[in-house]
């Protein structure tokens, strides 16, 4: 039952008016959604942060073959609450507030069925609340989220929002207030008694700009001192380590979020090293006719990546992909797979990838005394490296997450490999282990920092040779050494002091600073 005190007279011409407010009819928002975002939500709010392998939350990110979905958090709806079409919902006439002191202070939900990992969903919003506290004006948004076609009620989300600053538009002898629900729905006193149950958990560094992809970006909990990431870029940043160490790190901040002052968020080099799972069948492994091998044996050996202009942090891309190379190495074959990405309207070509793919088990195909062998770029064109004995010239350590593989994959590579302990164990390995190419990201984001002063369009090309897995939750550290315009680098494992990575970054220039 809707209950409310009129408010007798405005104080200002700019101040809240109820009778706007109140009046106006949100239009209905369809949204659709699916398991990476169910799964992006589940780990932005801390989802296996402290155990990859604990099945009551891997649940949440990760489906065996037996399961047919993922589960859903009860508060994953809570990201639509302040979405409204192409704005905020706060856009209300009538309604007079400074962006910069709203206070999110409640949150409310009634969960009318178990939440589908995936659907069409119409979200309806009202005004069911709007007080006058002095200084502050409290709204109270309720919104009704249902399945498209059928109109079932999924869940009632109601957030309450301190507008501070924009109380005072009515009479203080008589302030305003209005509600749509009983005083008593929302009611908790918490007793003097000894809890049944303490929980204790700890946030990342990057918590908010994580928890951020999943939704809008609020200035809020990004901007340091405002303009939405671009999400997949954003995402891959995030699922190498950037900001892990510092949410505020300028040298970083730029990839996962822009102000008004810049244009668009940049993108890694490394970004590019996904365009290549497009063509693949989300394991990372392309069909190729005529290519007979088990695909639990196979394992990527090297990456190179050609970067010919900055890539973009939108765009419509296209893949031509080749085979670059086929080596029989007797008890294994060797695959190169070349993938040129150009922008899809005006043809530019962005990147080159070439992944060098281990099929154990699958040689033996030729003549063992002429090994069949092809390749259809020049040998030199990537520069062999020898690790020098010398002292490096920088150094950066940087701590992996325990959900670090589970946060990569959302990326676009699903090889269970890194998600299921199942899986792992048959390998060979005592749990998941890290993405090769999580750890490529990783060791160029520390050459990015530590020679291109966070610049990531100061990178001409990328070679990585991967030597051994890493556990998520692993220190990596990176030694450096600026030869010319190349860097190379060995990645350890700092907790077994194991090799796990070496290449070089080619960069377009010498660093003037060195």
């Amino acid at each position: 039952m809707a209950t409310s005190s009129p408010a007798k007279a405005l104080v200002a011409a700019n101040a809240i008016n109820p009778g706007l407010v109140l009046s106006h009819n949100f239009p209905e928002v369809a949204f659709s959604y699916d398991e990476r975002d169910v799964a992006l939500y589940a780990l932005g709010v801390g989802a296996c942060a402290a155990d990859a392998v604990d099945e009551r939350e891997l649940q949440l990110v990760y489906h065996r073959d037996e399961i047919s979905s993922i589960k859903v958090l009860p508060t994953f709806f809570s990201l639509f609450t302040l979405r409204n079409g192409t704005g905020y919902a706060l856009d209300v006439p009538g309604l007079q507030y400074d962006p910069n002191l709203i206070l999110h202070s409640q949150q409310y939900i009634e969960v009318y069925r178990v939440i589908p990992s995936r659907a069409n969903v119409i979200k309806k919003t009202r005004v069911a609340g709007l007080h006058d506290r002095g200084k502050t004006a409290v709204l109270e948004l309720e919104s009704l989220i249902c399945l498209e076609g059928s109109g079932e009620h999924l869940c009632m989300s109601r957030s309450t929002f301190y507008l501070r600053g924009s109380g005072g538009f009515s009479d203080s002898s008589q302030p305003f207030s209005y509600a749509t629900y009983p005083a008593n729905r929302a009611h908790a006193s918490f007793p003097d008694t000894t809890p049944t149950a303490v929980y204790e958990d700890h946030t990342q560094k990057s918590q908010a700009l994580l928890f951020g992809s999943s939704t809008v970006f609020y200035p809020l909990h990004s901007d340091p001192c405002v303009a939405q990431a671009s999400g997949d870029v954003a995402l891959y940043a995030l699922g190498v380590g950037a900001c892990g160490r510092d949410a505020v790190d300028d040298k970083e901040l730029h990839l996962v979020y822009h102000r008004d002052g810049q244009p668009h968020i940049k993108a890694l080099p490394t970004f590019a090293s996904l365009f290549p799972n497009k063509n693949s069948n989300g394991l990372g492994i392309v069909d190729v006719p005529g290519l007979n091998f088990d695909a639990s044996l196979l394992l990527h050996g090297q990456q190179y990546i050609e970067i010919y202009k900055p890539i973009p942090s939108c765009a419509s891309v296209v893949n031509n992909v080749k085979v670059a190379g086929l080596h029989d190495k007797g008890k294994a074959t060797i695959l190169e797979i070349e993938t040129k990405t150009h922008v899809k309207d005006s043809g530019e070509v962005l990147c080159m990838n070439r992944s060098t793919i281990y099929l154990r088990g699958a040689g033996g195909f030729s003549d063992s005394s002429r090994p069949y062998s092809y390749t259809s770029y020049p040998t030199n064109q990537v520069s062999r490296i020898s690790i020098p004995n010398s002292a490096p010239s920088a150094l950066y350590e940087d701590q992996t997450q325990q959900s670090q593989a589970l946060l990569y994959r959302l990326s676009g590579d699903y090889n269970p490999l890194h998600s299921d302990p199942t899986v792992a164990q048959v390998a060979g390995f005592t749990r998941p282990i890290l993405h090769g190419l999580c750890s490529l990201g990783f060791a160029t984001r520390a050459v990015i920092k530590s020679f291109c002063n966070g610049d990531p369009a100061a990178v001409k090309s990328i070679f990585g040779r991967f030597l051994l897995h890493v556990y998520p939750g692993e220190t990596l550290v990176t030694e450096m050494w600026l030869e010319g315009q190349r860097v190379l680098y060995q990645t350890k494992v700092k907790e077994r002091n194991r090799a796990v990575l070496s290449g070089y970054v080619l960069l377009k220039h010498t660093p003037s600073s060195l």
